[in-house]
């Protein structure tokens, strides 16, 4: 089963919610353009899970699923929501 490509939706209501709830904020389109530019510009996060992946995927098989990969899936579909660039492909 492949993946579904990343949308807006229930999970990235989920996922900005707990941002708004963290910086005091409320959801707004302003806010979610803001964060996802935020979010967007720092690639080091995205190294680690590819290395987390590395070290929990037996050789020759398709990589497992982390936390990263749902973080990458959420501002991919943060991304489509606001039209700001996403940094990595899902």
């Amino acid at each position: 089963m492949s993946p579904r490509r990343p949308w807006p939706g229930e999970a990235l209501d989920c996922f900005v919610d707990a941002y708004t709830s963290a910086y005091g904020a409320l959801d707004s389109p302003r806010f979610r353009r803001g964060l996802a530019r935020q979010l967007a510009v720092d690639p080091r996060i995205d190294r680690y899970w590819e290395l987390v992946a590395e070290v929990v995927t037996e050789p020759g098989r398709r990589a497992e699923p982390t936390p990263g990969t749902a973080h990458d899936w959420l501002l991919s579909a943060l991304a489509v929501e606001t039209g700001t660039p996403p940094t990595t492909a899902v």
